[in-house]
């Protein structure tokens, strides 16, 4: 697709996802407008322009309710649910651009200017980018919730904004930090914003591991004394004992006049 600056796009707001260029995006649309402009220029083959919004609802100002930043689109799939409710979307983006107005039509249109990136191609952003590259490969091998596939397509991208915009899709699910990279335009910015992104990731992701440890550490625990007692027990049926050694603790425990804290520690023990 051979983008156009000096053209109007039907423009359709998203909620809860943000489209970047060169990655695919599935969504479903539910407006009636916007389900109607989606199969329009569906029909007709042509783009839209897929922009977050950023207020509950959209109102008469649709630029005030939307990002200004959005993302022009190739329609690879539209297809509507049986009761017409809901508009199955699957596009492709390709190029930012800037929300500029809104041209009077039967849809919302939008005037819209191309984004000028800063590429400084130095010897520092170079240096740079391959040490966040690093770092994102690292921490994404961490995570297993990224197929091997997806690493391997992130390790192959060369290119500094395809890098960035990759990683902001696959590795932070963060609508706000999504945005801040989508609405930067500055290579060197992008990939700082990018590497302190993904200091983030890596400690929210020892955090959860620390917790599954102690989780498991407890339920282990509490398994193994579970398992003793009932040993204990069995040996005391075995020998012909009406009620074990610790049955009879336990039963004084609560016969003594004891704060309840006091009782649930001594049990603890016993335990």
């Amino acid at each position: 697709t051979i983008f156009m600056a000096n053209k109007d796009y039907k423009a359709v707001s998203i909620m809860g996802v943000v489209c970047f260029p060169n990655m695919p995006i599935t969504c479903q649309i539910r407006k009636d407008n916007s389900k109607k402009a989606v199969m329009e220029a569906f029909k007709n083959h042509e783009d839209i322009v897929l922009v977050t919004q950023i207020t509950n609802s959209v109102g008469d100002d649709f630029l005030a309710c939307v990002n200004s930043i959005g993302t022009v689109c190739t329609i690879k799939k539209a297809t509507s649910d049986k009761t017409g409710a809901v508009v199955n979307l699957v596009a492709e983006g390709i190029k930012r651009v800037k929300l500029e107005s809104v041209v009077d039509a039967p849809y919302t249109t939008v005037s819209v200017s191309p984004v000028q990136e800063t590429v400084y191609g130095s010897d520092e952003e170079r240096l740079l980018f391959e040490s966040v590259k690093t770092k994102v490969l690292e921490y994404s091998n961490q995570n297993f919730e990224l197929k091997a596939e997806l690493i391997s397509v992130l390790n192959n991208v060369d290119d500094i904004n395809t890098f960035v915009d990759y990683s902001a899709v696959l590795l932070l699910k963060n609508e706000n930090k999504q945005l801040a990279l989508l609405n930067d335009f500055d290579t060197i910015s992008r990939l700082t914003k990018l590497s302190a992104y993904i200091d983030e990731e890596v400690e929210i992701l020892k955090l959860n591991e620390r917790l599954s440890r102690k989780v498991k550490e407890s339920m282990d625990k509490s398994q193994k004394e579970y398992y003793l007692r009932e040993q204990m027990k069995a040996i005391s049926d075995e020998l012909g004992e009406n009620s074990s050694i610790f049955d009879d603790y336990e039963k004084k425990i609560n016969e003594l006049d004891m704060p309840q804290e006091v009782k649930d520690k001594a049990k603890k023990e016993l335990a």
